[in-house]
């Protein structure tokens, strides 16, 4: 049971960080699509990333009986936020705070409406709103840390590989996070089976 459940963090943090590297390439493409018709803001921040990693999760996630519903419920509650913050007459906040604040809102939203998906077979599913939070809030932290990186070398290259290694961490923490918090929520469910 021990090598199965840590077995199973392991996956899930593998699924979650390759979830993460495609969220990137599906920005990476929404940028220039959207950019090249005339459409400007983040949310497609929030779209890249709701598909690459709900897709991931769910793929590792269907063993455990989590359903499709669940890449719908990422994309929504991460894409929404962002969007939200695009269309908002909002004073200019730094980068940084208005994606933290994205961020944080959107791990919220996709918390909760994962929890309905993992309701059909977990009775406190309600647990997965703080975990799925925590996972996603490493994030801005990193980016943060990546920032405060121009500053501190004189070279680019230098100041873009430790940028590229933290944004990928970044990856690595909301894995490792919602994969111990979903074997702790899993340890709990059978025990009040």
């Amino acid at each position: 049971m021990a090598s199965d459940s840590k077995n199973f963090v392991r996956r899930w943090t593998r699924n979650t960080f390759y979830g993460w590297l495609m969220g990137f390439m599906f920005i990476l493409v929404f940028a220039m699509g959207f950019d090249s018709i005339g459409i400007s803001g983040q949310f497609f921040l929030g779209l890249g990333m709701g598909i690459g990693v709900g897709w991931m999760q769910w793929r590792i996630g269907k063993s455990i009986g989590i359903g499709k519903n669940w890449i719908w419920m990422s994309i929504i509650g991460m894409t929404l936020p962002f969007l939200v913050l695009d269309l908002l007459p909002v004073p200019d906040l730094p980068d940084s705070f208005g994606m933290a604040i994205s961020i944080g809102s959107g791990a919220l939203l996709t918390g909760f409406l994962q929890s309905l998906e993992l309701k059909k077979f977990i009775a406190n599913s309600w647990r997965w709103i703080p975990v799925c939070f925590l996972g996603w809030i490493t994030v801005p932290f990193f980016l943060l840390l990546s920032e405060q990186m121009k500053g501190l070398f004189p070279n680019n290259l230098v100041v873009a590989l430790f940028t590229l290694l933290l944004i990928l961490g970044g990856g690595v923490s909301l894995g490792l996070v919602t994969g111990i918090g979903t074997k702790k929520i899993l340890i709990l469910k059978l025990k009040e089976d």
